[in-house]
């Protein structure tokens, strides 16, 4: 049973880990071309006059079935789904009319985890996302920086682009440094050490994940999830076990320190 967006999405400030999977999990998205057609459709709706000041993007990794990115709404999730409306149904329409196709271009709606609100959670859930490629052999740490569908290259070299002048620096990557050089440096040694002693373990973001972050914060968020069903008179027991939750809890979160980082 599907559970609504805005029961697991607070309102307020927050960010969240956009998860988009293509129709039956084709690799409709393998060309340049077409995962250009979705960056420029999430583009135009972050650009909405509307939306502009309400939703803001951090992170992106366009991968060839399917599309990552952390997202921050203000005041309510609900802009969060406009975002997604006008980016599918420009994407779809384009993507139909080209291909010679109707239906949906969509693997069900688009899957939004609520990202705790701390340092350690955000740049976690960020290097996940833009460590994609490597973890699934597309690209190697070496060559990630000439992938243009991936925010790393913004964070780790500075380097602008029609799809990286939409990002919104976090709060924990400006705590990197006092200049852009450093706070560069510093980042790839971060991702480097992330994908050094995280990869292959990493399991973080399950299927089911609802919410991710420390363990209090998540038996928060879970009860404040049911309080609201039952609130709601509907009963959703079987539908919010512990699979609907990530941690962060590792031994291995201590690389994600930056006042111990030296910078590469």
């Amino acid at each position: 049973m599907r559970i609504p967006r805005q029961d697991t999405l607070p309102e307020g400030t927050h960010s969240v880990h956009a998860m988009w999977k293509f129709h039956n999990k084709d690799f409709a998205l393998e060309s340049a071309h077409i995962k250009e057609l979705f960056m420029t459709s999430l583009k135009r709706a972050l650009k909405k006059e509307t939306l502009t000041s309400k939703v803001k993007m951090s992170a992106f990794c366009v991968m060839d079935n399917h599309v990552h990115k952390i997202l921050t709404y203000r005041e309510t999730s609900k802009f969060l789904s406009k975002i997604f409306q006008i980016t599918l149904t420009r994407f779809a329409r384009i993507f139909n009319d080209t291909h010679q196709r109707s239906g949906a271009v969509g693997n069900g709606r688009v899957k939004t985890i609520l990202i705790q609100d701390t340092d350690a959670a955000q740049m976690r859930a960020h290097m996940y996302i833009e460590a994609n490629p490597i973890r699934a052999t597309m690209k190697k740490f070496e060559n990630l920086k000439t992938f243009q569908f991936n925010s790393f290259r913004f964070y780790a070299y500075g380097i602008i682009d029609k799809f990286t002048a939409e990002l919104e620096h976090p709060d924990w990557y400006l705590k990197l440094g006092n200049t852009a050089a450093l706070r560069q440096a510093r980042y790839r040694s971060l991702f480097k050490a992330y994908i050094d002693k995280e990869i292959p373990d990493d399991q973080f973001v399950s299927k089911k994940a609802l919410f991710f972050g420390e363990l209090a914060w998540l038996t928060e968020q879970l009860a404040r999830l049911k309080r609201i069903m039952r609130k709601s008179k509907t009963d959703h027991s079987q539908v919010i076990p512990g699979s609907y939750v990530s941690s962060t809890a590792s031994s291995r979160t201590g690389i994600l320190k930056p006042s111990e980082v030296v910078p590469a």
